[in-house]
This record gives C-alpha cells, sequence and structure tokens, in this order.
C-alpha cells in the first residue's frame, strides 16, 4: 500500500485530477478553507465546482502575465481570497475567479453559461461591461452620473463588490504600473470608487482604498504619517489596555 501510494504522490496524472487523488495547488486548498458554507450547501459539491472554476480560469489564463512578472491568474485568486475573507457567496467568489476571462481569454459568455450556469454568467458579463466605461472628468455632475451609469450597468450588487475586491488587489500592485497610469488610476480609485463604498456603507473597503490611494498621490506624506503612527504604537495599545 505504502508503495502503491508512492508511485501515486508522484504521478502527474494525480495533479491533473486532483478531485480523484486529493492532490490539489496550495492556492486552491487556502481558497476553499476560506469559502464560508451555507447550512444547506453540500461541502464535496461546492468544492468540485470552485475547483472547476479554478481550472477553467487558470487554463485560459495560461501563459499570460501581470507587469510584476506573475501569472496573470494570481490576480484572479487574489480577488477571490477578498471575497471569501468578506463571507461572499460561493457563486459571487468564482465569478472573481472568472471575472477578467471573458475580455482577457478566448473564453465566451456562452462558455461560462454553459459551464457554470446563468447567474455565474450574468456577475462575469456585467464586470465586463463595466470596463467598457470610462472615466474622463472629475467634475461634480459627471462623477454623480458615472456612479448611477455603474450602478445601471451592474445591476447585480455583487458585480460592484467583484470591482472592489478587483479594485483593491491592483491598487496593491500598483507600483509595476508607470507613473502616468498609476495617477489616473489612483484618481478613479478617489473619486469614484471610495465615494461608492462609503455609500454602500463598505466603510473598510473605504478605508483601504484610502490608504492605498493617498499612498500613490502622496507618497512622502503618506510614509510620514505611517512613521509617526508606527513609533506611536506601543504608547496607544498601553493606553489602550489600561483603559
Amino acid at each position: 500500500f505504502r508503495r502503491s501510494n508512492a508511485i501515486l504522490m508522484q504521478n502527474p496524472i494525480a495533479k491533473l485530477v486532483p478531485q480523484y487523488f486529493g492532490e490539489y495547488p496550495k492556492s486552491f486548498q487556502k481558497l476553499y478553507e476560506s469559502v464560508s458554507l451555507g447550512s444547506d450547501q453540500d461541502k464535496e459539491e461546492v468544492k468540485s465546482t470552485l475547483w472547476k472554476a479554478y481550472e477553467f480560469g487558470n487554463r485560459h489564463h495560461e501563459g499570460q502575465k501581470r507587469l510584476s512578472g506573475d501569472p496573470y491568474f494570481s490576480h484572479c485568486i487574489e480577488v477571490a481570497n477578498t471575497l471569501a475573507k468578506w463571507n461572499m457567496d460561493t457563486t459571487t467568489i468564482i465569478a472573481g475567479l472568472l471575472h477578467d476571462t471573458l475580455e482577457d481569454t478566448e473564453a465566451t459568455l456562452e462558455d461560462i453559461t454553459l459551464i457554470f450556469g446563468p447567474e455565474l454568467g450574468s456577475l462575469v458579463n456585467g464586470l465586463t461591461k463595466l470596463k467598457d466605461i470610462k472615466y474622463l472628468t472629475r467634475k461634480e455632475k459627471q462623477v454623480s452620473n458615472f456612479m448611477k451609469m455603474l450602478l445601471s450597468v451592474a445591476q447585480d450588487l455583487r458585480v460592484i463588490i467583484i470591482k472592489f475586491a478587483d479594485r483593491i488587489h491592483n491598487m496593491e500592485t500598483i507600483d509595476y504600473m508607470p507613473k502616468i497610469k498609476r495617477h489616473r488610476i489612483a484618481i478613479e480609485t478617489r473619486d469614484i470608487y471610495i465615494p461608492l463604498a462609503h455609500r454602500m456603507g463598505m466603510s473598510a473597503v473605504k478605508s483601504q482604498l484610502e490608504d492605498l490611494v493617498f499612498k500613490v498621490l502622496n507618497f512622502e506624506e503618506f510614509n510620514n504619517i505611517k512613521s509617526k503612527v508606527k513609533s506611536s504604537k506601543k504608547q496607544r495599545l498601553k493606553f489602550i489596555n489600561e483603559v
């Protein structure tokens, strides 16, 4: 039995069909363990569907790289991880895994709908449509219209929530982009996504995006404040413990 097991572990087929041999990639295993299951959900069924989406996205993004040099699909995994951390439903997490497949790969909406169902297809399609909307100016009326356009195109608010997760990871890895593009994305995040997160009551998302934008638009002042906060940490913790 031990010998057979050792041979199996060395066999590459175990990596191709992990649902039978249990040899899932660590990134998938981490994601699956973060998913919050509903009382009516079957654990193995969710794992099977999640793996099907992971494999689909990984296969279609194969060979694509981010500016950092990392595999492009690593971004999709991080978006899905964020959604899992926010306790989003399984369909939304899967949409996070596949959010760039329509725009950046040869996968079609028909493929996604056929394999994963119309609800998932609608979410991914909504995310693709959002990318067609271009933010051009900070004029108050235009900003308001842009937000209304985002919400009307999204229809399902989960599309906006996935977009928040996508924007957070893009802002976290923005250093690899050209300076002009970094500035443009930070301005768009400041003017559109931060106020939208505020209106939706997502204060943690708002706060995280504010810090990331501040770091891009005023790097020196960001580091100055960061240093002061760090130096006073012991004093603040002492005060809190006393209280």
